[in-house]
């Protein structure tokens, strides 16, 4: 089922055409990776489905223009884990959590017992529970991110998007947060949508896959067609031969 459809999407600053004729249906339920070159216009593209950015009637959310929704309403349906996350002020864990739930309410001062159990079950399904009375800037860049994600996964919201999640991470910790999306996407049937540099962990944990190359959507596919050494030397200016793709492995070897 259709949950977030992208019609003709195009934007530009300065007259440079930053995406050009973006079509793209999110179908509820699904595990979506958008992977690209830097500068492909992903991110931009994450922020008009998080922000709009003035065009809004190109998007429709469970059918309806998101120009039609209040901010509480589109809180309700999605929630958003930035690139770069920094806090100034010395919240503990549990509080910034607990800001997923401000949509709930006016202030983090009026919580109830069933917001409090939000954000407890939260940091408990991210493994950050441990972490409830830390300080943010008392954690490393790895827990920071479950930390963010518990306040994402808080929201109640039916969809998810992150934009480069796995950032700063090692490949450990980068796996873990695969797994654990995955889990969320799978258990909770949330909509997961994410921009990720690695093609080998979207291939094993996405349903689909969204190449973006120079502001336009170079291919949707299933993952094991993303193996395809036309489609990735032209979008990642490569020079892969046969030998490079293990198509039994799904694994791409770079070197």
């Amino acid at each position: 089922m259709s949950f977030l459809e992208i019609k003709n999407l195009n934007y530009e600053v300065r007259e440079k055409k930053i995406l050009k004729n973006i079509n793209v249906d999110f179908q509820s339920g699904k595990f979506y990776s958008i992977i690209g070159p830097n500068g492909s216009g992903k991110t931009t593209f994450i922020k008009h489905l998080v922000k709009g950015m003035g065009l809004k009637n190109n998007i429709y959310l469970d059918g309806k223009s998101l120009s039609g929704y209040k901010a509480k309403d589109f809180a309700g349906k999605i929630s958003y884990v930035p690139q770069i996350i920094s806090y100034e002020i010395d919240f503990s864990c549990f509080d910034v959590v607990m800001m997923g739930r401000n949509y709930t309410q006016n202030s983090l001062f009026r919580m109830d017992n069933k917001d409090f159990k939000k954000v407890e079950e939260a940091m408990k399904v991210t493994d950050t529970y441990f972490l409830k009375d830390v300080s943010i800037k008392d954690i490393s860049g790895g827990e920071r991110g479950r930390v963010i994600l518990a306040r994402a996964l808080c929201q109640e919201a039916e969809c998810i998007i992150l934009d480069e999640p796995l950032a700063h991470l090692d490949i450990n910790h980068q796996i873990s947060m695969m797994r654990m999306l995955k889990e969320i996407n799978k258990r909770l049937n949330k909509t997961i949508i994410m921009v990720n540099h690695d093609i080998n962990l979207a291939i094993k944990y996405s349903d689909k896959i969204i190449v973006f190359n120079k502001g336009e959507i170079e291919k949707e596919c299933n993952p094991n067609e993303i193996l395809d050494k036309e489609l990735l030397n032209n979008v990642y200016k490569l020079n892969l031969k046969d030998e490079n793709i293990n198509l039994e492995q799904f694994f791409i070897n770079f070197y």
